[in-house]
Order: structure tokens, then sequence, then C-alpha cells
């Protein structure tokens, strides 16, 4: 096998994304024999890889290091990686994140699969949060790369989510600033579920607006696929999104200041769609933000409830029983709504909400 290598490298090297069968048997080739001896195999391949590595053609480093990962993704799964090679390939493929578009998408992948490695320590991952925040613009990226940003964010944040948190504001703040403005469904459910953990378990600090920020600017989900082609975006729906923007909002206390006045603004406008989301929201939020913060609303969200009383029949049948029954407000959060209740609704229009209920 040895004498083959160089060969099998280059034809790796010199086929295209068009060949993609050939160069899965060439990897399942490689790999099988890199397995055998991890530790001076895998030295053996790079070596053979170096001119392309090195190249000047774009293709051709793209594709040798496509090579590289893709060895590396069936090493981290076989734990043959020992400490000293995953220090070396990891700084190799974060020097790739500064190297364009084609050779950083490898890079992401490979960077992925050692993030999974039981070697894969809390400074590896420190360090390539600090290399995507400097070196990936994220912006300038085409939809599938933008992508594997995120799913290298959600692989840092799965398996190594203290690091993450032990950055402080220099996380959060490179965060938003990477994952701002993005705007394709198919990436906006992984850029929500992201926020989401990020909200709930790291200390947000003065950091809590910038997150606000790039969140709220969402809601309303407008989003529809289009006409007859629902698998367009990946299968994305409009619901899935509202779900994953909704999770959001309502996932820190430090959020109702700045979400509840919106939501009401939101709710005056016309259109019965957005109205749905913000009662969707409220449900799920008021809780989490408390009676100290809700109190100051409750009362023009009420009054607001009471002018829209075509709401109560084109929402989904649950939103009413929020309303009348003020299940998520009972209790600890609002133990005297039915007095405010009285005091700011007319007997006519909670008539006409109570009819809607009864039907």
């Amino acid at each position: 096998m040895p004498n083959d290598v160089a060969q099998l490298v280059n034809e790796y090297i010199e086929t295209t994304s068009e060949q993609a069968k050939q160069q899965n048997l060439i990897i399942n080739e490689l790999s099988a024999w890199v397995q055998q001896q991890p530790q001076t195999n895998l030295l053996k391949v790079i070596q053979d890889a170096r001119l392309a590595l090195t190249s000047e053609s774009i293709p051709t480093r793209a594709s040798a290091n496509r090579l590289l990962a893709e060895l590396v993704a069936v090493l981290v799964e076989s734990q043959s990686l020992s400490k000293h090679q995953l220090n070396l390939l990891v700084e190799f493929f974060l020097e790739k994140l500064a190297d364009g578009p084609p050779i950083l998408v490898q890079a992401l992948a490979a960077l992925r699969s050692l993030s999974k490695s039981d070697a894969f320590q809390a400074e590896h991952a420190i360090k390539s949060c600090q290399a995507l925040f400097q070196h990936v613009t994220i912006r300038e990226l085409e939809q599938p790369k933008r992508l594997s940003v995120l799913m290298l964010l959600d692989s840092l944040l799965a398996y190594h989510r203290d690091a993450l948190k032990s950055m402080g504001p220099r996380f959060l703040s490179g965060y938003c600033s990477l994952v701002e403005g993005e705007k394709d469904p198919r990436n906006l459910v992984v850029a929500f579920k992201l926020a989401k953990v990020i909200l709930i378990e790291f200390d947000l600090g003065d950091q809590a607006e910038s997150l606000f920020d790039i969140t709220f600017c969402y809601f309303p989900i407008t989003f529809r696929p289009p006409p007859g082609n629902p698998d367009a975006y990946g299968g994305i729906t409009a619901e899935e999104l509202t779900q994953g923007l909704i999770d959001c909002l309502s996932a820190t206390p430090q959020f109702g200041i700045l979400v509840l006045p919106l939501l009401l603004e939101k709710f005056q406008a016309p259109g019965v769609a957005p109205k749905t989301q913000v009662l969707e929201t409220l449900i799920k939020a008021f809780p989490t933000y408390g009676q100290a913060a809700v109190a100051e609303f409750v009362s023009l969200f009420w009054e607001s409830f009471l002018v829209e009383p075509r709401i109560f029949t084109t929402s989904r049948a649950w939103v009413p029983n929020f309303i009348l029954d003020r299940v998520p407000l009972r209790g600890p959060i609002f133990p005297q709504w039915p007095a405010r209740l009285h005091e700011t609704s007319s007997r006519g229009c909670h008539e006409r909400v109570t009819f809607t209920r009864k039907v």
C-alpha cells in the first residue's frame, strides 16, 4: 500500500466534485490504511499531499484540504488521533479559515470533526472561536458555507460549552457579529437553536441588548415556501421558524423590558398573522419574564386584545383559552388579574369574546 498512497492522493485531487463516487472509494481505501497505523500513515498522506496543500491553484488546494478533512473525520470517529496529531491538525485548519471560501469550507468541516474528539480541549474551542470571529466574514459566503459556520458553532456549543462560557463577552459579541443579518431559513433554523442555548445558559451581561437586536429583527416570521414547492428550502416551514424565534424571545428574563413594548406595537399593527405570533410569544414568554417585567404592560395588552375580537375567531383554537382562562398568568405572576380584567374591559367586548369561546 505505501507505494500506492501517492497515486491515490493524486487521483483524489485530480477528480472533481461530480466524481463523488470515485472520491469516496479513494477515501475508503486510504482511511482503512491510515487506521492501521494512524501515527505514521497519516503523516505519509500529508507528505504526499503537501504540494497540493500549498498549491497556488485554489481548486487544487481545496481538493487537498477536502481529502485531509475526510480522513480526519474517519480518524476522529475511530478515536485514532493522538493529542499531538490533533494539536497540529487544529492549528493547520485554523490557519485555513483565512484562506478563502473554497478552502474555508473544508477547514470548517475538519474542525467540526476534531471538536468531537476526546483530545479536543477547552483551549482548542476558544482558539476556534477566536479564529472564526477574526477571519470569517459570514455575509460574504454562500448559504451552504454560512451553514457550515453555524454547524461548527453548534458542535462547539454541544461539546465545549463551558469553554465558550469562559470567554464571557468576547464570545457573545463575536457571535453577534458573526450571525447578524442571516436571511436564509435553512440557516435561521440552526441560528435560533444556537441563540436559545446561549440565552438560557450564558451570562449575558451587557450583551443582552445586542443578542436581542439580532433576534427580534425577524419578528414576525413572514417566510412562506414557494407555491407548489414546499421543499424549496429543505422543507423548512413557517411554523418551524416561528417556534424557533419564540423559543429565543422567551428564553431569558432580560428580554422582558426589550420585547414587551415591541410586541404591543406589533399587535396593534394591521394584519392577523403578526397578532397570532404576538399571542403565541406572550404565552411562552410571560412566565419567563416574571411579574415585575410584565406588570407595566398587562393592562395595555388586555385593552388591545379587547378591540381585536377577530383574532379569537382566526387564531388557533387554544389562543382564547390563554386570554380568557389566563392559565400562564395565574398564581405568582398575576394573582389579582381578575380585578385588572374587569377594570380595563367593557361589558360589550367581554361578551363578544366569551361568545367566541363557547362556539
